[in-house]
Protein backbone atom coordinates (compact mmCIF):
# COMPACT_ATOMS: atom_id res chain seq x y z
CA UNK A 1 0.00 0.00 0.00
CA UNK A 2 1.17 3.73 -0.62
CA UNK A 3 -0.21 6.15 1.95
CA UNK A 4 0.43 10.18 0.01
CA UNK A 5 -0.74 13.58 1.17
CA UNK A 6 -2.64 16.00 -1.11
CA UNK A 7 0.26 17.61 -2.20
CA UNK A 8 3.26 15.08 -2.48
CA UNK A 9 1.58 12.44 -4.53
CA UNK A 10 5.06 12.34 -6.84
CA UNK A 11 5.66 8.42 -4.77
CA UNK A 12 2.41 7.21 -6.94
CA UNK A 13 4.00 8.85 -10.08
CA UNK A 14 5.62 5.17 -11.19
CA UNK A 15 2.54 3.60 -9.58
CA UNK A 16 -0.22 1.35 -10.54
CA UNK A 17 -3.10 0.67 -7.80
CA UNK A 18 -6.36 -1.04 -8.48
CA UNK A 19 -8.02 0.85 -5.01
CA UNK A 20 -7.67 4.55 -4.33
CA UNK A 21 -9.12 5.89 -0.83
CA UNK A 22 -9.61 9.54 -0.48
CA UNK A 23 -10.56 11.13 2.82
CA UNK A 24 -11.59 14.82 3.33
CA UNK A 25 -11.43 15.12 -0.80
CA UNK A 26 -13.26 18.46 -0.85
CA UNK A 27 -10.35 19.58 1.30
CA UNK A 28 -7.76 18.43 -1.57
CA UNK A 29 -5.64 21.35 -2.93
CA UNK A 30 -5.01 22.04 -6.44
CA UNK A 31 -1.62 19.85 -6.53
CA UNK A 32 1.21 22.23 -6.87
CA UNK A 33 3.01 22.36 -10.72
CA UNK A 34 -0.51 20.89 -11.88
CA UNK A 35 -3.68 22.07 -12.38
CA UNK A 36 -5.61 19.31 -10.83
CA UNK A 37 -6.70 17.79 -8.27
CA UNK A 38 -4.98 15.34 -5.93
CA UNK A 39 -7.78 13.32 -6.64
CA UNK A 40 -7.74 13.39 -10.06
CA UNK A 41 -3.94 12.92 -10.29
CA UNK A 42 -4.21 9.74 -8.07
CA UNK A 43 -6.78 8.48 -9.96
CA UNK A 44 -4.53 8.13 -13.23
CA UNK A 45 -2.88 5.22 -11.42
CA UNK A 46 -5.59 3.23 -12.01
CA UNK A 47 -5.93 3.21 -15.58
CA UNK A 48 -3.95 -0.18 -16.01
CA UNK A 49 -6.11 -1.97 -13.85
CA UNK A 50 -8.47 -4.22 -15.22
CA UNK A 51 -10.60 -3.40 -12.18
CA UNK A 52 -10.17 0.27 -10.53
CA UNK A 53 -12.04 1.06 -7.34
CA UNK A 54 -12.21 3.92 -5.75
CA UNK A 55 -13.25 5.25 -2.09
CA UNK A 56 -14.16 9.40 -1.75
CA UNK A 57 -15.07 10.48 1.95
CA UNK A 58 -15.58 14.09 2.88
CA UNK A 59 -17.22 16.42 4.79
CA UNK A 60 -19.01 18.44 1.18
CA UNK A 61 -17.84 22.51 1.38
CA UNK A 62 -19.42 23.49 -1.20
CA UNK A 63 -22.30 22.59 -3.47
CA UNK A 64 -19.87 22.85 -6.40
CA UNK A 65 -17.58 20.72 -4.89
CA UNK A 66 -16.16 16.99 -5.85
CA UNK A 67 -17.55 14.99 -3.07
CA UNK A 68 -20.89 17.28 -3.58
CA UNK A 69 -21.04 16.74 -7.33
CA UNK A 70 -20.00 12.77 -7.19
CA UNK A 71 -22.93 11.94 -4.42
CA UNK A 72 -25.56 13.75 -6.47
CA UNK A 73 -24.29 11.72 -9.84
CA UNK A 74 -24.47 8.52 -7.74
CA UNK A 75 -27.37 6.51 -6.37
CA UNK A 76 -27.71 8.63 -3.25
CA UNK A 77 -28.29 6.23 -0.87
CA UNK A 78 -29.79 6.85 2.75
CA UNK A 79 -30.41 5.32 5.79
CA UNK A 80 -33.73 5.20 6.80
CA UNK A 81 -34.55 3.66 10.32
CA UNK A 82 -38.16 2.73 11.62
CA UNK A 83 -40.08 4.90 14.08
CA UNK A 84 -39.98 3.00 17.41
CA UNK A 85 -44.02 3.49 18.00
CA UNK A 86 -45.62 3.69 14.16
CA UNK A 87 -42.92 1.18 13.03
CA UNK A 88 -42.54 3.74 9.73
CA UNK A 89 -39.37 4.05 7.89
CA UNK A 90 -37.66 7.57 7.57
CA UNK A 91 -34.58 9.68 6.80
CA UNK A 92 -33.85 11.49 9.93
CA UNK A 93 -34.18 15.55 9.23
CA UNK A 94 -32.83 18.35 11.22
CA UNK A 95 -35.88 19.49 11.07
CA UNK A 96 -38.07 17.34 13.20
CA UNK A 97 -35.38 17.77 16.11
CA UNK A 98 -37.46 19.70 18.59
CA UNK A 99 -36.26 21.84 21.06
CA UNK A 100 -38.28 25.03 20.99
CA UNK A 101 -40.40 24.25 23.69
CA UNK A 102 -36.63 24.58 26.18
CA UNK A 103 -36.83 28.41 25.38
CA UNK A 104 -38.66 30.51 28.93
CA UNK A 105 -39.59 33.78 28.59
CA UNK A 106 -36.67 34.46 25.74
CA UNK A 107 -34.05 32.56 27.65
CA UNK A 108 -32.89 28.89 26.54
CA UNK A 109 -32.84 26.97 29.49
CA UNK A 110 -30.09 24.44 28.92
CA UNK A 111 -31.13 21.84 31.43
CA UNK A 112 -34.34 21.51 29.97
CA UNK A 113 -32.67 21.14 26.35
CA UNK A 114 -30.37 19.01 27.79
CA UNK A 115 -33.13 16.17 29.16
CA UNK A 116 -36.37 17.06 27.01
CA UNK A 117 -35.22 18.07 23.41
CA UNK A 118 -36.75 15.21 21.16
CA UNK A 119 -36.82 13.61 17.92
CA UNK A 120 -40.26 13.77 16.01
CA UNK A 121 -41.71 11.50 13.93
CA UNK A 122 -42.90 12.70 10.49
CA UNK A 123 -45.68 10.30 10.08
CA UNK A 124 -47.43 9.42 13.22
CA UNK A 125 -48.93 6.32 11.53
CA UNK A 126 -50.53 4.94 14.54
CA UNK A 127 -52.40 5.33 17.20
CA UNK A 128 -49.62 4.60 19.64
CA UNK A 129 -47.40 7.07 17.82
CA UNK A 130 -50.11 9.88 17.83
CA UNK A 131 -50.83 9.26 21.35
CA UNK A 132 -47.50 10.29 22.35
CA UNK A 133 -47.36 13.17 19.88
CA UNK A 134 -44.72 11.01 17.56
CA UNK A 135 -42.24 11.69 20.33
CA UNK A 136 -38.82 9.67 19.62
CA UNK A 137 -36.62 10.00 22.73
CA UNK A 138 -32.63 9.30 22.47
CA UNK A 139 -32.55 5.87 24.61
CA UNK A 140 -34.84 4.30 21.06
CA UNK A 141 -31.95 4.93 18.93
CA UNK A 142 -30.35 1.86 19.14
CA UNK A 143 -32.95 -0.30 18.63
CA UNK A 144 -33.36 1.95 15.54
CA UNK A 145 -30.06 2.25 14.12
CA UNK A 146 -30.35 -1.64 14.31
CA UNK A 147 -33.21 -2.05 12.42
CA UNK A 148 -31.78 0.58 9.49
CA UNK A 149 -32.20 0.10 5.97
CA UNK A 150 -29.71 2.06 2.99
CA UNK A 151 -32.09 2.68 0.53
CA UNK A 152 -31.48 4.24 -2.96
CA UNK A 153 -32.79 7.68 -3.73
CA UNK A 154 -31.95 8.84 -7.02
CA UNK A 155 -32.90 6.62 -10.21
CA UNK A 156 -32.11 8.79 -12.81
CA UNK A 157 -35.74 10.14 -13.25
CA UNK A 158 -36.84 13.75 -14.03
CA UNK A 159 -34.12 15.89 -14.04
CA UNK A 160 -31.41 13.96 -12.29
CA UNK A 161 -28.68 12.16 -13.25
CA UNK A 162 -27.26 9.34 -12.52
CA UNK A 163 -24.27 7.22 -12.61
CA UNK A 164 -24.70 3.55 -12.58
CA UNK A 165 -21.45 2.75 -11.51
CA UNK A 166 -21.20 5.36 -8.70
CA UNK A 167 -22.56 4.19 -5.21
CA UNK A 168 -22.88 7.28 -3.37
CA UNK A 169 -24.19 7.78 -0.05
CA UNK A 170 -24.70 10.44 3.12
CA UNK A 171 -25.16 10.20 6.69
CA UNK A 172 -25.33 12.81 9.33
CA UNK A 173 -24.66 13.45 12.97
CA UNK A 174 -28.43 12.73 13.71
CA UNK A 175 -27.61 9.24 14.19
CA UNK A 176 -24.45 9.72 16.22
CA UNK A 177 -24.80 8.10 19.72
CA UNK A 178 -21.67 9.36 20.71
CA UNK A 179 -21.43 11.86 23.28
CA UNK A 180 -21.33 15.50 21.70
CA UNK A 181 -23.32 14.43 18.86
CA UNK A 182 -26.45 13.68 20.63
CA UNK A 183 -29.85 15.30 19.66
CA UNK A 184 -29.50 17.75 22.55
CA UNK A 185 -25.72 18.63 21.81
CA UNK A 186 -26.32 19.29 18.09
CA UNK A 187 -29.57 21.80 19.12
CA UNK A 188 -27.31 23.75 21.86
CA UNK A 189 -24.89 23.81 18.89
CA UNK A 190 -27.32 25.27 16.36
CA UNK A 191 -28.32 27.97 18.96
CA UNK A 192 -24.98 29.25 19.75
CA UNK A 193 -23.93 29.08 15.86
CA UNK A 194 -26.74 31.74 15.48
CA UNK A 195 -25.75 35.08 14.59
CA UNK A 196 -22.44 33.71 13.44
CA UNK A 197 -21.65 32.88 9.87
CA UNK A 198 -18.45 30.49 10.20
CA UNK A 199 -20.50 28.30 13.09
CA UNK A 200 -23.13 28.16 11.00
CA UNK A 201 -21.33 26.91 7.73
CA UNK A 202 -19.38 24.43 10.00
CA UNK A 203 -22.48 23.25 11.64
CA UNK A 204 -24.04 22.46 8.24
CA UNK A 205 -21.47 20.84 6.88
CA UNK A 206 -19.76 18.82 9.42
CA UNK A 207 -23.08 18.00 10.95
CA UNK A 208 -25.59 17.81 8.40
CA UNK A 209 -23.71 16.98 5.61
CA UNK A 210 -25.27 20.23 3.74
CA UNK A 211 -22.60 22.24 1.25
CA UNK A 212 -22.63 25.55 0.89
CA UNK A 213 -24.28 27.25 -2.27
CA UNK A 214 -22.48 30.17 -3.84
CA UNK A 215 -24.96 33.32 -4.70
CA UNK A 216 -23.45 34.24 -8.36
CA UNK A 217 -25.23 36.75 -10.40
CA UNK A 218 -24.16 36.04 -13.97
CA UNK A 219 -25.11 38.81 -16.83
CA UNK A 220 -25.54 37.74 -20.48
CA UNK A 221 -25.14 40.04 -23.57
CA UNK A 222 -28.99 39.57 -23.90
CA UNK A 223 -29.33 41.62 -20.69
CA UNK A 224 -27.03 44.22 -21.68
CA UNK A 225 -28.54 45.10 -25.22
CA UNK A 226 -32.05 44.72 -22.91
CA UNK A 227 -30.63 48.53 -20.89
CA UNK A 228 -29.66 49.99 -24.44
CA UNK A 229 -32.66 52.02 -24.76
CA UNK A 230 -33.56 55.78 -24.76
CA UNK A 231 -34.42 56.46 -21.09
CA UNK A 232 -34.14 59.30 -19.11
CA UNK A 233 -31.23 59.80 -17.12
CA UNK A 234 -31.46 58.21 -13.54
CA UNK A 235 -34.22 55.97 -15.01
CA UNK A 236 -34.02 52.32 -15.50
CA UNK A 237 -35.93 50.84 -18.77
CA UNK A 238 -35.86 46.94 -17.64
CA UNK A 239 -36.81 45.72 -13.85
CA UNK A 240 -33.70 43.87 -12.59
Amino acid sequence: GYLRGANSLGGLSNKSTGLNIYDEVDAHPTVKGTNENAVELAKERGKAQSKFFEVLLSKPIEWEGKINQEFLLGTQHKCFLPCPHCGSMQELEWEQVKYGHCKVKGKWDFDRLRTETYYECKFKASDRCREVGGRIDEHHKPAMLAAREWRQTNFGEGDQELNEETFSCEITDLYSRRKGSLWSDLAREWIEAQGDTSKMQNFLRGRLARPRKSKRIEIVTHDIFKMTKDYERGHCPVEP
